[in-house]
């Protein structure tokens, strides 16, 4: 982490972060359109698959392209399980962004909500 600290300018947070227990909970996140789900995973990660309406941005190329973010706009950011995606909200948090890391990453989305996944496939729940 200390490493990713002295890279974006800031320390590493944690404490922003939203459950997604239910299709419910996914679909308030997208609510009113102000929400934009972002998969921090890499490329090949994303193919595999991904939650719907997420927009697949790396986390090695998420501070090159902030600048066509919407600062109107909530970020809830997932990676695989966690790590890549707290670092990914304390650079949207530290560039004035209003963004939530969410708990558990792709693998509890899967797990919890698989019906909002482009597979649709249940793995273990968690």
């Amino acid at each position: 982490m200390k490493a990713w600290e002295s890279t974006i300018g800031c320390e590493v947070q944690k404490s922003q972060r939203v459950e997604v227990n239910t299709a419910a909970d996914y679909d308030a996140l997208l609510e009113k359109n102000d929400g934009v789900v972002i998969d921090i995973r890499l490329p090949s990660e994303f193919e595999s698959d991904h939650a719907k309406s997420a927009i697949n941005t790396p986390l090695n190329e998420l501070k090159n392209i902030l600048k066509l973010f919407d600062k109107s706009k909530k970020y809830y950011a997932y990676c695989s399980s966690g790590y890549r995606s707290a670092i990914a909200l304390s650079l949207l948090r530290k560039e004035g962004f209003d963004a939530y890391d969410i708990v558990n990453g792709f693998v509890g989305l899967v797990a919890n909500v698989p019906e909002r996944t482009m597979t649709g496939k249940v793995r273990r729940k968690l």
